[in-house]
């Protein structure tokens, strides 16, 4: 099964698609802040795009992610650059992302069990995302605002 988180308007059939608002299509409509309904060991992959931004309790997120992802799963995710504009541009973010906010699950794993609590995922890949218009905007380049709209990552599940 591959898991479509936080789906909003991107409702996609060869998914299952998971959103807390029930103003949009979504298969199963939750909180991925409480416990996932779905058993360990159980998905092969989890998409995530614009959601980590939203959630308040990360920790709580990535060890669920982990649990219900089989060995060798893939979690796909897509956040907002810490300093593109589009970050603080959205009342309901409560975090921002760099190009360091994973490695306590990845390559720092041994600096932080009181964060990821033993569950490993390795960096796949790390890509970002640009906007063109940022460099031609006065205003976003005096504000100091990134060329980096996005940051894009797959974790794989790792013992």
């Amino acid at each position: 099964m591959k898991l479509n988180l936080g789906c909003g308007k991107d409702y996609r059939e060869d998914m299952y698609n998971v959103d807390l608002s029930e103003h949009y299509k979504a298969d199963l409509h939750i909180d991925l802040e409480d416990p996932w309904p779905w058993k360990n060991d159980s998905i092969k992959e989890i998409h995530a795009r614009h959601l980590l931004e939203h959630i308040h309790n990360l920790i709580h997120f990535m060890a669920e992610a982990w649990r219900v992802l089989i060995p060798g799963g893939r979690f796909y995710i897509t956040v907002p650059w810490w300093a593109g504009h589009h970050a603080a541009g959205d009342p309901t973010h409560c975090r921002f992302f760099n190009d360091q906010s994973f490695l306590g699950w990845c390559d720092w794993l041994d600096d932080y069990p009181h964060l990821n609590l033993g569950r490993r995922f390795i960096k796949e890949s790390q890509t970002f995302d640009y906007d063109s218009g940022c460099g031609r905007d006065q205003f976003l380049k005096d504000g100091g605002f990134s060329k980096i709209l996005t940051m894009n990552l797959i974790l794989v599940k790792t013992l």
